[in-house]
């Protein structure tokens, strides 16, 4: 049940737009992005919503997601339970806007700064910019800096020296200014930057003390009008990166990270909710064939459609010793999978299970991010997922996974394929595995009016360290109508596809060029390139360990060699130095057999 919650401030906007109206706009996706941790949603004049939400396609007045926020907990060194995790906002806040200073406080309270500001640009601009630079006219003073790079945050203006948005240093003094060549640093055609803080004010909807982190999101999508038919997906996503930050003078341990979603499917009273263990994927879609048009909601009407949060893996990436190991950010460390649960919540007043209802407590917060229900009872499998008396009540991380967990993950193995659920034991999950509508009962679950909270992996976080949380929200259309059945296999090899692209860092050269995905994921092993992008030396990983001679070549996009290496070795590892490369993209071939790509940064 959405609550009516008031809106309190309004500033002028630096870019142009109306006040909190930012949007994520580059490809088919419409996004409204926000201040602050509550993502697509705008509370307005206390009795209203003005839904702004995400809008897909752009232009068809259709929305799949309502809203979606962090929620984060953990305990510090002295064993005490910190929780930060909002639903809507408005009256109901655990996040305010703006950064945190050196000592882990929010003088500014909030306001005025960071108030009503996502900083946006497009890679245009700054590709303009970078020309401007090159041929002196920012030097010279004939080209006027655009705001969208004048104001980029580019450091902290509680904390000067330290780096707040990332930014292209000319000069390498680490502080960002764009009369002397510096520029934001985006991925993606557009990109907006906003961060908060959990320690602006007191907490009103975990009511729990403040945990001092700053989190800084990067929203990005790219987009092409030239696509390859196999890659179209590309232009109904978009990208959130966060990295939250400890400014606390105590460390957490156990940190618990998991994203809560209100995503309706146009109309979201026909509504249900899934998983898929392999891909680390929470999705929704229409209960029914029919998605109605309700009021001022416009349904999909036939052409249901998918829509999902695909986690991406960021293990190798984010500063920890992610597998306890003693080391931090091995290559090893980049399997290791993100989604650890994946838990709802129902709407109140109207259930029936009070203890499936929403959290107003840290505790309650902590529970489910700990995939267990609102009073602590944990997740089973099959039916609602609550247990029943008489039932198996099998403990599961994960609910409604379908057939997408044959390792049987979720369960701790102890349920080897759709198991009995029924008290008697005579009704079995099949065809399909554990779904809404083949439960394990006698009848479908109703629809519509779930909440999904994506649980992530387990890490601690450190005085001063971070942790990134790295997620695609990919949406899979249905012009021809299929039933749920029928669109999955697409959604599915959406998934796949957008997985593959990022983790082959592909996703920024595919304008008008066929790709074999088949290919990219076969150039992916044995060798591989890391980091890619690289600065001033690259690993080639995934060499047989013995005695070995290896042969590299690089060539420019032109196809000129610009580089020979050759080195023995008995690693499973070799170094390539290139310092001598200027900034573009380059191809790597390795043993006159394998042909990889690298990019070369000068950042």
């Amino acid at each position: 049940m959405k609550k009516y919650l008031p809106f309190y401030f309004v500033f002028a906007y630096a870019f142009g737009q109306a006040p909190n109206e930012v949007y994520l706009d580059i490809n088919q996706v419409k996004a409204f992005i926000t201040n602050d941790a509550t993502n697509f949603y705008k509370a307005t004049n206390g009795n209203n919503w003005n839904y702004q939400g995400y809008e897909v396609p752009k232009g068809s007045g259709k929305k799949c997601d309502f809203a979606n926020c962090l929620w984060i907990a953990g305990r510090d060194a002295n064993n005490n339970l910190k929780v930060a995790g909002q639903r809507y906002g408005g009256v109901q806040l655990d996040f305010w806007p703006g950064p945190l200073d050196s000592n882990g406080n929010s003088p500014l309270n909030g306001m005025p700064y960071f108030i009503n500001k996502r900083f946006k640009v497009n890679k245009t601009t700054i590709d303009s910019f970078k020309l401007a630079w090159q041929i002196g006219t920012i030097q010279n003073g004939s080209y006027a800096i655009p705001n969208s790079i004048s104001m980029w945050p580019g450091n902290n203006p509680l904390y000067q020296t330290e780096i707040l948005a990332p930014f292209f240093d000319f000069n390498n003094d680490g502080i960002y200014a764009p009369n002397l060549g510096d520029y934001p640093l985006i991925k993606g055609d557009q990109a907006i930057f906003a961060v908060y803080n959990d320690k602006a004010n007191l907490k009103t909807a975990s009511a729990g003390p403040a945990m001092g982190l700053e989190i800084r999101r990067l929203s990005y999508a790219y987009y092409c009008d030239n696509l390859a038919p196999n890659l179209e997906v590309v232009n109904y996503t978009t990208f959130h990166e966060y990295t939250i930050i400890n400014k606390n003078n105590l460390a957490y341990d156990s940190l618990f990270v998991g994203m809560f979603f209100d995503s309706n499917i146009g109309n979201q009273h026909d509504d249900y909710i899934g998983c898929d263990v392999q891909n680390e994927v929470a999705y929704h879609y229409n209960a029914d064939s029919i998605d109605e048009t309700i009021g001022n909601t416009s349904g999909y009407q036939s052409q249901t459609p998918i829509y999902a949060c695909k986690l991406l893996r960021t293990a190798s990436n984010d500063g920890l010793d992610s597998d306890g190991d003693n080391l931090v950010d091995e290559l090893d460390e980049k399997s290791i999978r993100e989604m650890r649960g994946f838990i709802y919540y129902l709407s109140a007043p109207s259930i029936s299970v009070p203890n499936m209802a929403e959290p107003i407590s840290a505790n309650e917060y902590y529970n489910y991010l700990n995939n267990k229900f609102r009073n602590g009872t944990p997740l089973i499998y099959g039916r609602s997922g609550f247990p029943v008396i008489g039932g198996s009540n099998v403990p599961s991380q994960y609910c409604f996974p379908g057939l997408s967990d044959p390792q049987n993950l979720g369960t701790n193995y102890n349920i080897s394929g759709p198991g009995p659920i029924d008290p008697t034991g005579s009704s079995l999950l099949i065809n399909g595995g554990w779904t809404e509508s083949n439960n394990g009962g006698a009848n479908p679950l109703p629809s519509g009016m779930k909440y999904p909270i994506l649980n992530t992996r387990i890490t601690n976080l450190p005085v001063g360290g971070s942790r990134q949380l790295k997620v695609a929200l990919i949406f899979t259309p249905n012009p021809q109508s299929k039933n749920f059945a029928a669109l999955l296999p697409q959604a599915e090899q959406d998934w796949k596809t957008i997985t593959t692209l990022y983790e082959t860092n592909s996703l920024s050269n595919n304008c008008g060029t066929p790709v074999n995905l088949k290919a990219i994921e076969k150039n992916k092993n044995p060798f591989k390139l890391y980091p890619n992008p690289s600065q001033e030396q690259v690993f080639i990983t995934g060499l047989k360990k013995g005695k070995q001679t290896i042969f590299v070549k690089v060539y420019d996009i032109h196809g000129n060699l610009v580089k020979t290496h050759t080195e023995t070795t008995t690693e499973d590892f070799i170094q390539l130095e290139l310092k001598n490369l200027d900034t573009g993209l380059y191809f790597v071939k390795i043993n006159n057999e394998k042909m990889l790509k690298l990019i070369k940064t000068d950042f």
